[in-house]
């Protein structure tokens, strides 16, 4: 099991920015020391959503 440095302030204020408009690639690109499996975990500790996500989602509950 790989353990990984504690998330630093600046790395948690870029998750929350670019998540939401971005997602998890976006965020790799900025923080390439951290894995996407690892953005997308505290993404979801942090409760920080893709938009792109939700409107997947409400495309699927739109269908008929």
């Amino acid at each position: 099991m790989r353990h990984y440095a504690p998330w630093q302030p600046d790395e948690i204020e870029t998750l929350q920015r670019e998540y939401p408009d971005g997602g998890y690639k976006r965020v790799g690109q900025l923080l390439p020391h951290r894995s996407l499996d690892t953005i997308r975990m505290r993404a979801h500790a942090l409760g920080v959503r893709s938009k792109r996500g939700r409107q997947a989602a409400a495309a699927r509950m739109a269908r008929p």
